[in-house]
Protein backbone atom coordinates (compact mmCIF):
# COMPACT_ATOMS: atom_id res chain seq x y z
CA UNK A 1 0.00 0.00 0.00
CA UNK A 2 2.47 2.28 1.00
CA UNK A 3 4.34 2.22 -2.62
CA UNK A 4 1.07 2.22 -4.40
CA UNK A 5 0.75 5.28 -2.36
CA UNK A 6 4.38 6.56 -3.22
CA UNK A 7 3.70 6.03 -7.62
CA UNK A 8 -0.18 8.21 -6.77
CA UNK A 9 1.52 10.86 -5.31
CA UNK A 10 4.43 10.84 -8.38
CA UNK A 11 1.91 10.82 -10.98
CA UNK A 12 -0.35 13.56 -9.24
CA UNK A 13 1.06 16.86 -8.68
CA UNK A 14 -1.66 19.85 -7.83
CA UNK A 15 -4.56 17.53 -9.46
CA UNK A 16 -2.66 17.17 -12.54
CA UNK A 17 -1.10 14.19 -14.27
CA UNK A 18 3.24 13.89 -15.21
CA UNK A 19 3.07 11.04 -16.57
CA UNK A 20 2.38 12.76 -20.38
CA UNK A 21 5.11 15.18 -19.34
CA UNK A 22 7.57 12.25 -18.65
CA UNK A 23 6.88 10.46 -21.53
CA UNK A 24 7.31 14.34 -23.74
CA UNK A 25 10.66 14.77 -22.41
CA UNK A 26 11.32 11.29 -23.19
CA UNK A 27 10.56 11.48 -26.72
CA UNK A 28 12.33 14.14 -27.24
CA UNK A 29 15.63 13.05 -25.70
CA UNK A 30 15.56 9.93 -28.30
CA UNK A 31 14.97 12.54 -30.91
CA UNK A 32 17.66 14.57 -30.37
CA UNK A 33 20.24 11.21 -29.78
CA UNK A 34 18.89 10.26 -32.93
CA UNK A 35 19.70 13.52 -34.93
CA UNK A 36 22.73 13.80 -33.42
CA UNK A 37 24.46 10.57 -34.74
CA UNK A 38 22.70 10.64 -38.18
CA UNK A 39 21.95 7.56 -39.86
CA UNK A 40 23.02 5.96 -43.22
CA UNK A 41 25.70 4.60 -44.49
CA UNK A 42 28.91 7.10 -45.73
CA UNK A 43 32.06 6.13 -47.27
CA UNK A 44 35.33 6.72 -44.80
CA UNK A 45 37.57 8.68 -47.54
CA UNK A 46 38.40 12.14 -47.13
CA UNK A 47 36.44 14.23 -49.38
CA UNK A 48 34.30 10.57 -50.83
CA UNK A 49 30.97 11.72 -50.73
CA UNK A 50 29.47 8.55 -51.74
CA UNK A 51 26.35 7.20 -49.46
CA UNK A 52 23.72 4.80 -48.91
CA UNK A 53 21.10 7.60 -49.65
CA UNK A 54 23.06 8.20 -52.96
CA UNK A 55 22.91 4.95 -53.78
CA UNK A 56 19.60 3.67 -53.40
CA UNK A 57 18.11 7.12 -54.76
CA UNK A 58 20.12 5.51 -58.29
CA UNK A 59 18.95 2.27 -57.68
CA UNK A 60 15.23 3.38 -57.67
CA UNK A 61 15.41 5.16 -60.71
CA UNK A 62 14.17 3.29 -63.86
CA UNK A 63 16.60 1.78 -66.10
CA UNK A 64 16.48 1.99 -69.72
CA UNK A 65 17.91 -1.36 -70.46
CA UNK A 66 15.26 -3.33 -68.71
CA UNK A 67 12.69 -0.88 -69.32
CA UNK A 68 9.94 -0.90 -66.73
CA UNK A 69 12.28 -2.25 -64.34
CA UNK A 70 14.10 0.14 -62.18
CA UNK A 71 17.94 -0.29 -61.50
CA UNK A 72 17.37 -2.67 -58.26
CA UNK A 73 15.64 -4.76 -59.99
CA UNK A 74 17.71 -5.30 -63.27
CA UNK A 75 21.15 -7.40 -63.72
CA UNK A 76 23.24 -4.35 -64.12
CA UNK A 77 26.08 -3.40 -62.39
CA UNK A 78 25.33 -0.96 -59.15
CA UNK A 79 26.89 2.44 -59.54
CA UNK A 80 28.81 1.41 -56.52
CA UNK A 81 29.15 -0.88 -53.62
CA UNK A 82 29.97 -0.72 -49.42
CA UNK A 83 32.90 -2.80 -47.94
CA UNK A 84 32.69 -2.83 -44.26
CA UNK A 85 36.30 -2.37 -42.27
CA UNK A 86 37.56 -6.49 -41.06
CA UNK A 87 37.11 -7.43 -37.64
CA UNK A 88 40.38 -8.80 -37.35
CA UNK A 89 42.97 -6.38 -35.26
CA UNK A 90 46.00 -6.53 -38.13
CA UNK A 91 43.62 -5.84 -41.16
CA UNK A 92 41.66 -3.34 -39.05
CA UNK A 93 44.82 -1.34 -38.29
CA UNK A 94 45.54 -1.60 -41.93
CA UNK A 95 42.83 -0.14 -43.05
CA UNK A 96 42.56 2.78 -40.63
CA UNK A 97 46.59 3.10 -41.41
CA UNK A 98 45.79 3.41 -45.14
CA UNK A 99 42.30 5.67 -44.87
CA UNK A 100 44.58 8.18 -42.27
CA UNK A 101 41.65 9.51 -40.43
CA UNK A 102 42.06 11.20 -37.32
CA UNK A 103 38.92 10.10 -35.98
CA UNK A 104 37.36 7.25 -37.59
CA UNK A 105 33.48 6.57 -37.23
CA UNK A 106 32.41 3.51 -34.85
CA UNK A 107 31.35 1.60 -37.77
CA UNK A 108 34.18 2.37 -40.86
CA UNK A 109 32.70 1.73 -44.75
CA UNK A 110 34.59 2.34 -47.49
CA UNK A 111 33.22 2.05 -51.28
CA UNK A 112 34.20 0.28 -54.00
CA UNK A 113 35.81 3.47 -55.88
CA UNK A 114 39.29 3.19 -53.74
CA UNK A 115 39.76 -0.65 -54.36
CA UNK A 116 41.84 -1.87 -56.92
CA UNK A 117 39.87 -4.18 -58.42
CA UNK A 118 36.27 -2.66 -57.34
CA UNK A 119 36.53 -4.96 -54.35
CA UNK A 120 38.66 -6.42 -51.26
CA UNK A 121 40.77 -9.47 -52.98
CA UNK A 122 43.67 -11.70 -51.75
CA UNK A 123 45.89 -9.38 -53.87
CA UNK A 124 44.64 -6.08 -53.11
CA UNK A 125 42.67 -6.21 -49.92
CA UNK A 126 43.21 -3.00 -48.71
CA UNK A 127 41.62 0.69 -50.12
CA UNK A 128 44.46 2.65 -52.25
CA UNK A 129 43.12 4.56 -55.13
CA UNK A 130 41.92 8.10 -54.70
CA UNK A 131 42.52 8.30 -50.64
CA UNK A 132 42.13 12.11 -50.59
CA UNK A 133 46.16 12.79 -49.18
CA UNK A 134 49.64 12.15 -50.71
CA UNK A 135 50.20 9.10 -49.46
CA UNK A 136 54.08 7.90 -49.50
CA UNK A 137 55.72 4.85 -47.85
CA UNK A 138 57.32 4.98 -44.65
CA UNK A 139 60.93 4.03 -44.82
CA UNK A 140 61.57 1.12 -42.68
CA UNK A 141 65.15 0.46 -41.15
CA UNK A 142 67.48 -1.81 -42.68
CA UNK A 143 67.58 -5.74 -41.41
CA UNK A 144 71.11 -6.53 -40.61
CA UNK A 145 72.14 -9.81 -41.24
CA UNK A 146 74.32 -12.38 -39.89
CA UNK A 147 76.87 -13.33 -41.82
CA UNK A 148 78.91 -16.79 -41.02
CA UNK A 149 82.26 -18.03 -41.88
CA UNK A 150 82.95 -19.40 -44.79
CA UNK A 151 84.40 -23.10 -44.70
CA UNK A 152 87.85 -23.98 -46.42
CA UNK A 153 86.27 -25.51 -49.25
CA UNK A 154 84.09 -22.47 -50.26
CA UNK A 155 87.45 -20.64 -49.87
CA UNK A 156 89.40 -22.49 -52.06
CA UNK A 157 86.45 -22.33 -54.91
CA UNK A 158 86.50 -18.62 -54.71
CA UNK A 159 90.44 -18.58 -55.52
CA UNK A 160 90.26 -21.11 -57.96
CA UNK A 161 87.19 -18.66 -59.66
CA UNK A 162 89.46 -15.70 -58.93
CA UNK A 163 92.27 -17.40 -60.86
CA UNK A 164 90.73 -18.60 -64.06
CA UNK A 165 90.65 -15.60 -66.43
CA UNK A 166 87.92 -16.60 -68.95
CA UNK A 167 85.58 -17.17 -65.91
CA UNK A 168 85.67 -13.82 -64.53
CA UNK A 169 82.90 -11.73 -64.71
CA UNK A 170 80.85 -9.10 -62.70
CA UNK A 171 78.76 -9.60 -60.00
CA UNK A 172 76.47 -7.78 -61.14
CA UNK A 173 75.97 -9.50 -64.36
CA UNK A 174 76.40 -13.05 -62.93
CA UNK A 175 73.21 -12.47 -60.61
CA UNK A 176 69.82 -12.78 -61.81
CA UNK A 177 67.39 -9.62 -62.09
CA UNK A 178 67.11 -7.77 -59.23
CA UNK A 179 63.63 -8.67 -57.24
CA UNK A 180 61.20 -6.02 -55.85
CA UNK A 181 61.03 -5.52 -52.38
CA UNK A 182 57.41 -4.40 -51.49
CA UNK A 183 55.37 -3.75 -48.38
CA UNK A 184 52.97 -6.33 -47.44
CA UNK A 185 50.73 -3.64 -46.63
CA UNK A 186 50.65 -1.07 -49.37
CA UNK A 187 52.59 -3.60 -52.08
CA UNK A 188 54.54 -0.59 -52.76
CA UNK A 189 58.10 -0.88 -52.93
CA UNK A 190 60.35 -0.37 -49.66
CA UNK A 191 62.90 2.09 -50.43
CA UNK A 192 65.28 1.02 -47.84
CA UNK A 193 65.54 -2.35 -49.81
CA UNK A 194 65.57 -0.80 -53.23
CA UNK A 195 68.07 2.24 -52.31
CA UNK A 196 70.63 -0.40 -51.29
CA UNK A 197 70.64 -2.88 -54.40
CA UNK A 198 73.84 -1.82 -56.20
CA UNK A 199 73.30 -4.12 -58.70
CA UNK A 200 69.79 -3.48 -59.88
CA UNK A 201 70.20 -1.55 -63.83
CA UNK A 202 66.82 -0.87 -63.98
CA UNK A 203 66.03 2.58 -63.52
CA UNK A 204 63.33 3.01 -60.30
CA UNK A 205 60.03 4.39 -61.68
CA UNK A 206 58.21 7.13 -58.95
CA UNK A 207 54.33 6.97 -58.42
CA UNK A 208 52.44 9.37 -57.37
CA UNK A 209 50.57 8.58 -54.48
CA UNK A 210 47.69 10.77 -55.41
CA UNK A 211 47.18 9.88 -58.83
CA UNK A 212 48.62 6.39 -59.01
CA UNK A 213 49.79 7.92 -62.38
CA UNK A 214 53.82 7.44 -62.96
CA UNK A 215 55.62 10.85 -62.17
CA UNK A 216 58.69 11.30 -64.52
CA UNK A 217 59.07 14.92 -63.51
CA UNK A 218 58.42 15.15 -59.84
CA UNK A 219 55.03 15.55 -58.12
CA UNK A 220 52.23 16.47 -60.06
CA UNK A 221 50.44 19.78 -60.46
CA UNK A 222 47.29 17.46 -59.74
CA UNK A 223 48.40 15.88 -56.33
CA UNK A 224 48.21 19.57 -55.07
CA UNK A 225 44.90 20.91 -56.39
CA UNK A 226 42.74 18.18 -56.89
CA UNK A 227 42.24 16.28 -53.26
CA UNK A 228 38.98 16.00 -52.94
CA UNK A 229 35.75 17.10 -54.43
CA UNK A 230 35.28 20.40 -54.13
CA UNK A 231 38.50 21.32 -55.07
CA UNK A 232 37.73 18.87 -58.54
CA UNK A 233 34.37 20.44 -58.78
CA UNK A 234 35.64 24.19 -59.03
CA UNK A 235 38.60 23.48 -61.02
CA UNK A 236 36.75 21.13 -63.50
CA UNK A 237 33.36 20.85 -62.97
CA UNK A 238 33.22 17.16 -62.28
CA UNK A 239 33.58 15.14 -59.29
CA UNK A 240 37.42 13.60 -58.65
CA UNK A 241 36.37 10.14 -59.54
CA UNK A 242 34.83 10.85 -62.82
CA UNK A 243 38.19 13.58 -63.10
CA UNK A 244 40.56 10.61 -63.26
CA UNK A 245 38.39 8.38 -65.01
CA UNK A 246 38.41 10.97 -67.74
CA UNK A 247 42.40 10.69 -67.45
CA UNK A 248 42.21 6.76 -68.07
CA UNK A 249 40.14 6.94 -71.27
CA UNK A 250 42.12 9.64 -72.77
CA UNK A 251 45.14 8.56 -71.72
CA UNK A 252 46.14 6.28 -75.12
CA UNK A 253 45.55 10.22 -76.89
CA UNK A 254 48.79 11.61 -75.44
CA UNK A 255 51.73 13.19 -77.43
CA UNK A 256 55.21 11.52 -76.50
CA UNK A 257 56.17 15.08 -77.36
CA UNK A 258 55.32 16.86 -74.63
CA UNK A 259 57.13 16.16 -71.30
CA UNK A 260 54.01 17.71 -69.05
CA UNK A 261 52.44 14.93 -67.52
CA UNK A 262 48.85 13.89 -68.86
CA UNK A 263 46.98 14.06 -65.45
CA UNK A 264 48.39 17.72 -65.64
CA UNK A 265 47.71 18.29 -69.23
CA UNK A 266 44.30 17.51 -69.00
CA UNK A 267 43.29 19.47 -65.49
CA UNK A 268 44.90 22.31 -67.78
CA UNK A 269 42.25 21.92 -70.59
CA UNK A 270 39.35 21.26 -67.93
CA UNK A 271 40.52 24.74 -66.15
CA UNK A 272 40.30 26.57 -69.53
CA UNK A 273 36.71 25.19 -70.26
CA UNK A 274 35.51 25.87 -66.60
CA UNK A 275 37.03 28.91 -65.61
CA UNK A 276 38.48 30.72 -68.56
CA UNK A 277 41.72 31.84 -67.24
CA UNK A 278 43.70 33.68 -69.97
CA UNK A 279 47.37 31.23 -70.85
CA UNK A 280 49.61 33.29 -69.08
CA UNK A 281 48.17 32.67 -65.35
CA UNK A 282 47.70 28.70 -67.04
CA UNK A 283 51.30 28.65 -67.90
CA UNK A 284 52.08 29.86 -64.36
CA UNK A 285 50.40 27.33 -62.69
CA UNK A 286 52.23 24.46 -64.38
CA UNK A 287 55.27 26.35 -64.61
CA UNK A 288 55.17 25.85 -68.51
CA UNK A 289 55.69 28.39 -71.19
CA UNK A 290 52.62 29.91 -72.74
CA UNK A 291 53.10 28.60 -75.76
CA UNK A 292 53.05 25.21 -74.57
CA UNK A 293 50.16 25.88 -72.67
CA UNK A 294 47.64 26.84 -75.86
CA UNK A 295 49.38 23.86 -77.52
CA UNK A 296 48.33 21.27 -74.82
CA UNK A 297 45.06 22.89 -74.43
CA UNK A 298 44.04 22.92 -78.63
CA UNK A 299 45.23 19.15 -78.22
CA UNK A 300 43.30 18.06 -75.69
CA UNK A 301 40.04 19.69 -76.98
CA UNK A 302 39.88 18.50 -80.81
CA UNK A 303 40.88 14.88 -79.26
CA UNK A 304 37.66 15.71 -76.57
CA UNK A 305 35.26 16.75 -79.42
CA UNK A 306 36.18 13.87 -81.39
CA UNK A 307 35.96 11.31 -78.68
CA UNK A 308 33.25 12.69 -76.78
CA UNK A 309 30.95 13.44 -80.14
CA UNK A 310 29.51 10.26 -79.46
CA UNK A 311 27.45 11.34 -75.79
CA UNK A 312 25.56 14.01 -77.73
CA UNK A 313 22.95 11.70 -79.41
CA UNK A 314 19.58 12.65 -81.00
CA UNK A 315 16.72 10.47 -78.43
CA UNK A 316 14.53 8.49 -80.11
CA UNK A 317 10.59 9.49 -79.52
CA UNK A 318 10.01 6.94 -76.69
CA UNK A 319 12.47 8.10 -74.66
CA UNK A 320 11.87 11.85 -75.07
CA UNK A 321 8.20 10.87 -73.93
CA UNK A 322 9.37 8.45 -71.22
CA UNK A 323 11.92 11.10 -69.75
CA UNK A 324 9.74 14.05 -70.32
CA UNK A 325 9.12 16.53 -67.00
CA UNK A 326 5.68 16.71 -65.64
CA UNK A 327 5.10 20.98 -66.88
CA UNK A 328 6.22 19.54 -69.90
CA UNK A 329 3.76 16.54 -70.48
CA UNK A 330 0.44 19.15 -69.36
CA UNK A 331 1.64 22.13 -71.20
CA UNK A 332 3.77 20.95 -74.64
CA UNK A 333 3.46 16.91 -74.91
CA UNK A 334 4.35 17.67 -78.62
CA UNK A 335 7.51 19.11 -77.25
CA UNK A 336 11.00 17.49 -78.84
CA UNK A 337 13.66 19.92 -78.31
CA UNK A 338 14.36 23.71 -77.69
CA UNK A 339 16.83 25.28 -79.45
CA UNK A 340 18.52 28.57 -79.55
CA UNK A 341 21.89 30.19 -81.19
CA UNK A 342 24.89 30.72 -78.61
CA UNK A 343 27.32 33.08 -78.86
CA UNK A 344 31.17 33.08 -77.63
CA UNK A 345 33.54 35.97 -77.73
CA UNK A 346 37.20 35.43 -79.97
CA UNK A 347 40.04 37.24 -80.40
CA UNK A 348 40.17 40.23 -83.04
CA UNK A 349 41.09 39.20 -86.15
CA UNK A 350 43.51 41.27 -88.14
CA UNK A 351 41.48 40.04 -91.44
CA UNK A 352 39.54 43.10 -92.07
CA UNK A 353 36.68 40.81 -93.62
CA UNK A 354 36.87 37.98 -91.41
CA UNK A 355 36.71 40.89 -88.25
CA UNK A 356 33.71 42.50 -89.94
CA UNK A 357 32.00 39.13 -90.14
CA UNK A 358 32.33 37.96 -87.09
CA UNK A 359 31.38 41.16 -85.08
CA UNK A 360 28.27 40.74 -83.63
CA UNK A 361 25.40 43.51 -82.83
CA UNK A 362 24.28 42.31 -79.90
CA UNK A 363 26.81 41.21 -78.03
CA UNK A 364 29.07 44.56 -79.49
CA UNK A 365 32.75 42.64 -79.67
CA UNK A 366 33.64 40.34 -82.61
CA UNK A 367 31.91 36.07 -81.75
CA UNK A 368 31.22 33.29 -83.21
CA UNK A 369 27.88 31.58 -82.88
CA UNK A 370 26.53 28.05 -83.13
CA UNK A 371 22.96 26.36 -82.55
CA UNK A 372 22.46 24.55 -79.45
CA UNK A 373 19.40 21.56 -78.76
CA UNK A 374 17.81 20.60 -75.92
CA UNK A 375 16.20 17.77 -74.71
CA UNK A 376 13.45 18.38 -72.39
CA UNK A 377 14.72 16.51 -69.74
CA UNK A 378 17.68 18.96 -69.74
CA UNK A 379 20.34 16.70 -71.93
CA UNK A 380 22.10 18.43 -75.27
CA UNK A 381 21.34 16.23 -78.08
CA UNK A 382 22.79 18.61 -81.15
CA UNK A 383 25.26 21.30 -81.08
CA UNK A 384 25.92 22.95 -84.71
CA UNK A 385 29.24 23.91 -86.36
CA UNK A 386 30.67 27.60 -85.37
CA UNK A 387 29.25 30.27 -87.40
CA UNK A 388 30.42 33.65 -88.05
CA UNK A 389 28.95 36.34 -84.98
CA UNK A 390 27.32 38.18 -87.94
CA UNK A 391 24.86 35.54 -89.05
CA UNK A 392 21.32 35.39 -88.31
CA UNK A 393 19.59 32.39 -86.14
CA UNK A 394 17.48 31.83 -89.45
CA UNK A 395 20.48 31.35 -91.45
CA UNK A 396 21.77 29.10 -88.63
CA UNK A 397 18.74 26.85 -88.07
CA UNK A 398 18.15 26.20 -92.07
CA UNK A 399 22.11 25.80 -92.56
CA UNK A 400 22.85 23.54 -89.32
CA UNK A 401 20.81 20.35 -90.40
CA UNK A 402 18.60 20.63 -87.25
CA UNK A 403 15.54 20.42 -88.79
CA UNK A 404 16.31 17.00 -90.88
CA UNK A 405 17.07 15.63 -87.64
CA UNK A 406 13.13 16.32 -86.44
CA UNK A 407 11.39 15.32 -89.57
CA UNK A 408 8.91 12.73 -89.00
CA UNK A 409 7.71 14.19 -85.58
Amino acid sequence: MELRGKKERAELHDGYSLAPLCRRSTDIAVHYNMKKSGSGTTCAVVGCKNSRKHLNEWLDRECYDHKPATKRQCPCTPLFTFFRKPDSDMESRTWLKALNVKKPPRNVFVCSYHFVDKKPTKDNPFPELWLGYNRTPQPKRRQLTQRTTASPQIKKRRLESEDSPETCQPACEAEPATPKFRDAQTQWEDPSHVDHMYCSTTPSVKVDKATQCEAEMGPTVTSTMVIDDARSRLYTGVRMVQFFTLVTVLLPFSKPSITLPVVDQILMTLMKLKLNLILGDIAHRFNVSTSMASIVISHWIDVMGEQFKVLIPWLPRETIRATMPLSFQMNYPQTTCIIDCAESAMQRATNHDSRSDTFSQYKSRNTVKYLVAVAPNGLIMFISDAYAGRSSDKFITMDSGVSRLSEGW
